[in-house]
């Protein structure tokens, strides 16, 4: 399993953090990991919808939640946004 660090912005809280993700993982699936860990982390200024999507924090492009993420070129550093 290849991990890489990305930098996840989280808009509803105005902050950036640090997650590791696995490159083989699916967008939806990321999706609701992040969604369920920001939910945790950020005290309540985030709780996942069901229709939050990833995008790139760099050109605001939204990902296909059926592509692996390093299909999509994520990779170490990468910035990135749930919205």
């Amino acid at each position: 399993m290849d991990k890489i660090l990305t930098e996840v912005y989280l808009p509803a809280s105005g902050r950036t953090y640090e997650i590791y993700l696995s490159g083989d993982m699916y967008v939806y699936e990321a999706v609701q990991l992040l969604s369920d860990i920001l939910s945790e982390i950020s005290g309540g200024f985030f709780c996942g919808s069901g229709s939050d999507v990833l995008c790139s924090r760099e050109d605001g492009r939204i990902y296909d939640f059926n592509k692996k993420l390093n299909e999509l070129g994520i990779r170490n550093h990468s910035r990135l946004m749930i919205m």
